[in-house]
């Protein structure tokens, strides 16, 4: 599936970030059935950032979260936030390069993302997420 995904983390304690992720995904005509998949994502949960290097920061994380149910994968209805199914689980890490102040590379972020979505076979789906982008620092100054 193509797609993207924002994130916010706020600093708890040194190293430990609460962080919020939404992601939306999709991907048409799934193995030429002529039917289309879409999911958003909704994760949440503890990171913990290594800062023993000024320039670089890895990272690694688990985040637990929801999906809106979809009843007809080939035509998506709207969804809103009261009917979610609580069914992901994601870990991960990665690493950011901080080449500025205030902002960083991020390099990679590689996560494992679990999924129990209605699928006609085991309701199981082992999911790969690989994120590239840009994370910027809001507040005190990265180094200070």
């Amino acid at each position: 599936m193509n797609g993207g995904s924002g994130g916010f983390a706020a600093a708890l304690a040194h190293g430990v970030s609460a962080v919020a992720d939404v992601g939306g995904y999709f991907q048409n005509n799934v193995d030429n059935s002529g039917r289309s998949l879409q999911v958003e994502t909704f994760l949440f949960g503890p990171r913990y950032s290594f800062s023993r290097w000024r320039k670089w920061t890895p990272f690694g994380q688990v985040l637990f979260g929801a999906t809106p149910r979809q009843r007809n994968p080939v035509r998506p209805k709207r969804h809103h936030l009261g009917k979610l199914q609580w069914i992901l689980h994601e870990c991960g890490g990665g690493l950011d390069w901080n080449f500025a102040r205030r902002v960083s590379l991020r390099l990679f972020q590689a996560d494992y993302l679990m999924t129990r979505l209605p699928n006609d076979v085991n309701n199981n789906q082992n999911n790969l997420r690989i994120t590239v982008g840009v994370v910027f620092h809001f507040g005190r100054p990265r180094g200070h």
